[in-house]
């Protein structure tokens, strides 16, 4: 017999939510930021890394296939002008957006860093921004944030002590850091990134977030 003074389980809706991850640099950014339970809680966020911006559009179109998840993301680098596979990247989305008849902008799918994703890790710690994406000259600021020694070559080892020093005091200087710097479609210019709408989002600030991009 049910015990009338036990309350009714509330059942909680989870979004899965899946960022697709150029490679291991911005694979293990997002998952260092998830554990640090900032985001909403009702978001089940998983990460898929594409090994190469090339897979990028692949993957994307796979693992919407494949139906598992509510909403599918995609973060990247612009790299350098003339920002030739960026672009390709955004018209395949765009399209693919066209075929499925949606309002979804690109932008809301895309999240990028210019000229790399590294300005957004280094955003915990310096307002500083990179001038290019090469790892042997962003090298010294780099390690003087992860305390490494040897020259900056996106080690397993060198990424783990630079992201060691994330933390949740970092990630709120973090996202006052990206305030500073251009946000939204234009991607075109030295620091621009649009990664606030997806920390926003995540993190519940915006209630109409992820409808507009689940198909």
């Amino acid at each position: 017999m049910k015990n009338k003074n036990t309350a009714p389980r509330k059942e909680h809706t989870h979004t899965k939510i899946l960022i697709i991850c150029e490679g291991s640099e911005e694979e293990e950014f997002i998952v260092k930021l998830n554990s640090l339970k900032k985001w909403k809680e009702t978001f089940d966020v998983s990460v898929y890394n594409a090994e190469g911006n090339g897979n990028l559009y692949s993957k994307y179109e796979y693992w919407r296939g494949i139906k598992i998840y509510n909403a599918i993301v995609i973060l990247c680098d612009t790299e350098n002008p003339p920002f030739k596979q960026f672009e390709i990247l955004k018209g395949m989305i765009e399209a693919y957006i066209s075929r499925n008849k949606k309002s979804t902008r690109w932008d809301e799918i895309i999240f990028y860093g210019n000229p790399a994703t590294m300005q957004i890790v280094l955003s915990n710690f310096d307002d500083h921004t990179l001038d290019t994406n090469n790892k042997s000259a962003n090298s010294k600021l780099i390690n003087s944030f992860s305390g490494n020694k040897e020259e900056y070559e996106a080690r397993k080892k060198q990424r783990h002590s630079l992201l060691g020093k994330i933390t949740e005091d970092t990630y709120s200087q973090m996202k006052k850091n990206l305030r500073k710097v251009s946000q939204g479609k234009n991607y075109t210019l030295n620091g621009a990134t649009n990664i606030l709408n997806l920390f926003d989002g995540l993190e519940g600030n915006v209630p109409s977030w992820p409808n507009s991009i689940i198909f």
